[in-house]
């Protein structure tokens, strides 16, 4: 069954000097281009593409009370993030305000910079606002993030073990587990539905990140959500700069497909995607346009020939990794789930 997507795309962004991103971070318009390539996306009535551009500036009391929300005051003033971080916010305080009143069942938002390390200073070279968690918490009381991204989403995860005011946000982060230690682990606290990372090595191919998935979604459905909100990655993909697989772009396909089945499958309202890494073109133009395609339910732009199945050496390290994320649904959420294994 088809869905209506409806893509946020703030232009303005593109334009907008923000030392600690690369210069040749792939652009907004970028997105937007590799989605009229396809003979299967051009036009279609099931996408529904909001450019927005010549934001006006918002106000310094709406950006302080909006940032607020999710962060400590301290950063906010901070005098060497003071020149940036008015306009990016006027930005992003747009991008809210679309999405909150937006009427669609699933909305992506193409923005940047990713807000997986939000809540860090410029000189750590970090995002400045984290629209995931600010989302979450602003759209319902049961709401949930899903992060799917080659790094753990440090930033989120210290916000959302941080908010006082609110029941704290559910989190999976299905990562790379190259980007995990074992303070982590140790990390992940006693509190229900706090952060837990789902880890999986270094070079697997689609197989490895299905099984991730499965154990992803299975939490999902077992939460039951209003709201689920999903830090989107790129990087995943093989093709991209800065990842670390061999994920075919087949795999954002289905992601996209199995996403908009938890409609049928959750009393879910809302979907809202943003999202985060993407070092090349080739990530955008296959794997994001893949990942549309499987959302709204039109046939696959790109499919890539290849062995979709990892060495046995990964898919033993993958096993020991998933017994450890197992242990921790017993011990700390007191979830048993029947025991997931690599797909063969």
């Amino acid at each position: 069954m088809s869905e209506n997507v409806r893509i946020i795309a703030p232009l303005d962004l593109d334009s907008l000097d923000i030392p600690y991103i690369v210069k040749n971070r792939p652009k907004i318009e970028t997105y937007l281009e590799a989605l009229e390539r396809p003979l299967t996306l051009r036009n279609r009535k099931e996408l529904n593409i909001l450019r927005i551009e010549n934001v006006e500036d918002t106000d310094d009391k709406t950006i302080k009370e909006t940032y607020t929300e999710v962060h400590s005051e301290d950063l906010y003033y901070h005098v060497r993030s003071r020149p940036f971080f008015r306009r990016l916010m006027s930005i992003t305080c747009r991008v809210i305000r679309e999405i909150c009143d937006s009427t669609s069942r699933i909305d992506v938002a193409i923005y940047q910079p990713p807000d997986l390390w939000a809540g860090r200073t410029f000189l750590r070279k970090c995002s400045i606002f984290s629209i995931s968690t600010y989302l979450a918490k602003k759209l319902s009381e049961r709401s949930m993030i899903l992060c799917v991204d080659v790094h753990f989403c440090y930033g989120i995860y210290s916000i959302v073990m941080d908010l006082r005011d609110i029941v704290k946000i559910p989190t999976l982060s299905v990562c790379s587990l190259s980007d995990l230690d074992v303070r982590i682990f140790r990390h992940v606290r006693k509190d229900p539905w706090s952060v837990l990372p789902i880890p999986i090595p270094p070079g697997s191919r689609d197989d490895l990140a299905e099984t991730a998935l499965d154990l992803a979604f299975s939490l999902v459905e077992r939460y039951s959500p209003e709201v689920l909100v999903v830090p989107l990655g790129l990087d995943l993909y093989k093709e991209d700069l800065v990842g670390e697989f061999m994920i075919s772009c087949d795999l954002y396909y289905d992601l996209g497909s199995r996403l908009s089945t938890l409609f049928e499958a959750i009393p879910l309202r809302r979907i809202i995607i943003v999202t985060e890494c993407a070092s090349s073109r080739a990530s955008i133009e296959r794997a994001f346009t893949n990942l549309i395609a499987g959302l709204a339910g039109l046939e696959k732009p790109y499919h890539e020939p290849m062995t979709r199945e990892s060495s046995e050496s990964l898919r033993s390290i993958a096993r020991d990794s998933l017994v450890k994320v197992r242990k921790l649904l017993v011990k700390f959420w007191k979830v048993r789930l029947q025991r997931p294994s690599p797909r063969t």
